[in-house]
């Protein structure tokens, strides 16, 4: 796998790459194994040895049967500290908003106090989040993260099930994303909101199953890939 790719998508390293990715398919595209397995190639890089992924699933599922998940934030930050990856689990529908807001507080908390560590925090599901569409404001929390998190060699890496779900606030702060089977809406909100056109690969990631584009947004480049 290419180290462009897994830093472009999940390091904070405080360049112009180092602002936040998305990943984005349907249901059933595969999107949350393909985020498991980059990641688990990312952390054997060298540009990694610092880094810290944080996986906030809100559907309290995960790829990593040998990492205990947690609804501990306290509990989070503390297997981090010898650990490279963290699974974090909200409890409540009713405060799935908050629990991640805690998590990305915290996270800015860490890295002040740690420069020398970078953080990458992927939230999957995040259709669900109350106000993460393209019409509304996430909360201040996520767009502080988006915004302002190279600053701190924090990245948030965003799953969804429809491109058209990125809050439009965020878009300028993209600088990759993968794409897997999508809906022919998702082409059009591309081509007009994020100046990509997806329509050559569209036929080919919806008839290959599990096949995924990675999508560099800053040079409006895209690269098709078989399943891994």
């Amino acid at each position: 796998m290419s180290q462009h790719i897994l830093e472009r998508m999940f390091l904070a390293d405080g360049t112009e790459y180092g602002i936040s990715s998305f990943i984005g398919g349907r249901t059933g595209s595969g999107k949350s194994y393909l985020m498991t397995e980059l990641v688990n190639e990312a952390v054997k890089l060298p540009s990694f040895k610092d880094a810290r992924i944080i996986y906030v699933s809100v559907k309290n599922e995960s790829y990593w049967p040998d990492i205990k998940p947690t609804s501990s934030i306290d509990d989070l930050f503390k297997h981090l500290e010898k650990n490279r990856i963290g699974v974090f689990y909200p409890q409540n529908a009713d405060e799935y908003e908050s629990d991640l807001d805690d998590v990305i507080s915290r996270t800015f908390e860490v890295a002040t106090e740690n420069e020398e560590s970078s953080f990458c925090i992927i939230v999957d599901d995040c259709n669900v989040l109350d106000k993460f569409n393209s019409q509304s404001r996430p909360s201040k929390m996520v767009t502080k993260a988006s915004i302002a998190g190279r600053s701190f060699n924090i990245k948030l890496c965003l799953c969804v099930h429809r491109i058209g779900n990125l809050p439009r606030i965020l878009n300028s702060s993209l600088n990759a994303g993968i794409v897997m089977s999508i809906s022919p809406m998702d082409n059009d909100y591309a081509k007009k909101i994020l100046t990509l056109d997806l329509d050559p690969y569209y036929e080919s990631l919806s008839e290959n199953q599990y096949s995924w584009a990675f999508v560099d947004l800053l040079k409006s480049n895209t690269t098709l890939y078989e399943a891994i």
